[in-house]
């Protein structure tokens, strides 16, 4: 049996992770690793607006699926 085998991708900033990481992000799941990416960054008023958040959020999760996450 082979052991599960995942990774974690921490960053501060949306985009970081793909900017970052991306290469290996798409390497691993070549390699059929799950890969988590964990976003630490909360975009809070007055700054930002619930309507930039889920934009944020819904491009980060394209950039994901590009990368096959």
């Amino acid at each position: 049996m082979i052991a599960s085998r995942r990774a974690l991708v921490v960053a501060p900033h949306p985009d970081d992770e793909v900017l970052g990481s991306g290469g290996l992000i798409r390497k691993l799941v070549e390699r059929e690793w799950e890969v988590d990416v964990l976003i630490v960054t909360k975009a809070l008023p007055p700054l930002f607006d619930e309507q930039q958040l889920l934009v944020s959020r819904n491009e980060a999760r394209a950039a994901h699926d590009v990368l096959g996450g």
